[in-house]
C-alpha cells in the first residue's frame, strides 16, 4: 500500500486523514486514518498513533503535566519551532525541535512537538 507524504505542521492530507510520522522511515510523515472519533484532542489519552486528532500526535504523558501519567500516551500538538512565544497550550510547555540541530529534512526544518523539554 503507498500512502502519501504530507507536512505535519500543515495537515495536508486528503480529507480527514491524519499526518503522522512513517514508523519505517521516522524522517518522513505520511497520511493516515484517522481513528480518534470523539476524543483525541490535546490532553487526552491515546493507545494508538492515529488516535490523536489532526495536528496532534500521541507521544509520552511525560510531556506535559496536563497528561494522565498512568495513560499509555497523551495527545499533544506539532509547532513550529521559529514562532517566539510558541504557540502551545498547557502549563510550561514549550515548541520542542522534532529533529537534532542539523537533520532535519529540507521542508521539516520548523516542525516541533509541544511539551516540557527534558533535562
Amino acid at each position: 500500500m503507498c500512502l502519501p507524504n504530507c507536512d505535519p505542521l500543515k495537515q495536508d492530507c486528503p480529507g480527514s486523514d491524519l499526518c503522522l510520522p512513517n514508523p519505517n522511515d521516522p524522517a518522513n510523515f505520511l497520511c493516515v486514518l484517522d481513528a480518534s472519533g470523539e476524543e483525541g484532542q490535546a490532553f487526552d489519552p491515546c493507545e494508538y498513533a492515529n488516535t490523536c486528532d489532526p495536528g496532534l500526535i500521541c507521544v509520552s504523558p511525560e510531556f506535559a503535566g496536563e497528561c494522565d501519567p498512568a495513560a499509555l500516551g497523551c495527545c499533544l500538538p506539532y509547532c513550529d519551532n521559529t514562532l517566539e512565544p510558541a504557540d502551545c497550550p498547557g502549563q510550561g510547555l514549550q515548541c520542542i525541535p522534532w529533529f537534532d540541530l542539523g537533520t532535519a529534512p529540507p521542508g521539516l526544518e520548523k516542525l516541533g512537538l509541544c511539551g516540557i523539554p527534558r533535562p
